[in-house]
């Protein structure tokens, strides 16, 4: 299992090798204050093992990448959460369960149950914390150069072949699967409202009217990205997205 927090996508990434997936967001109260019933004793002192266990240097990293700053178990839910998007690439959602995701990610089954509720959950929570990573939401002081590391950001992710596989998983299972449709709007509201607070920002400067449909623009920032990646079969380099945000930019402060 390799850790998905290496495949950051910067600007200057686009038009070499088109990196790791990232879609477009409502914050999730859920998750800061979601409680679990005690679990027995014996399922503690397993957690604790393997919290232990996971804080140990992989040979498969960096040591000093691994060790981030969160602790025993920020490593345990990064351990799983990289585990859940290679299995959705892998095998896809209908395979997916929590005996091969704790399988997978070298940790007890009663892990994942003591943090995660079902399937549903747990997988908009991957999405989330993978595009987060891949696709970090910019605030340079400028919404031109914002929308511009954003927009490469998100071409970089979708147009890898891990993104490739996610899309699949979002776009067209979603229809057909309940849990994945769940996922999937809890993911889009979230990240469309980060990516709204970027633009908001814009218009809170002058550097958009006031009236701004902050929704409209972005749907109109990423439909481009998500046509070439899903329906053309078009390349994503740079250029083009710099043509995307000069052109909606230009048309929202025309007149």
């Amino acid at each position: 299992m390799r850790s998905r927090r290496a495949c950051v996508a910067r600007p200057e990434d686009v038009g070499l090798a088109i990196a790791d997936m990232g879609l477009p967001f409502l914050w999730r109260p859920d998750v800061a204050t979601r409680t679990f019933p005690r679990p027995p004793l014996l399922w503690q002192h397993v957690v604790a093992i393997e919290e232990v266990a996971m804080a140990v240097p992989s040979r498969r990293g960096d040591p000093r990448r691994r060790m981030r700053p969160g602790g025993r178990s920020a490593r345990v839910n990064e351990a799983v959460l990289d585990a859940v998007l290679d299995e959705i690439v892998e095998s896809g959602y209908a395979k997916l369960s929590f005996e091969r995701v704790a399988a997978r990610a070298g940790v007890h089954k009663a892990t994942l149950y003591r943090r995660w509720a079902n399937k549903e959950e747990l997988l908009a929570e991957a999405l989330l914390a993978h595009t987060g990573s891949a696709v970090p939401m910019p605030d340079t002081g400028s919404l031109r150069e914002d929308l511009r590391r954003l927009t490469h950001a998100i071409a970089a992710n979708i147009s890898s072949p891990d993104g490739q596989g996610l899309l699949r998983t979002l776009v067209s299972d979603a229809g057909r699967v309940p849990e994945i449709a769940g996922a999937a709007r809890t993911f889009w509201s979230e990240r469309f409202a980060l990516a709204g607070a970027v633009v908001g920002r814009g218009v809170e400067r002058g550097e958009l009217p006031p009236d701004t449909d902050v929704a409209f623009l972005i749907e109109r920032l990423i439909a481009p990205l998500f046509l070439r990646v899903l329906v053309t079969a078009e390349p994503i380099d740079a250029a083009y997205a710099d043509r995307i945000v000069d052109a909606l930019l230009d048309s929202a402060t025309a007149g």
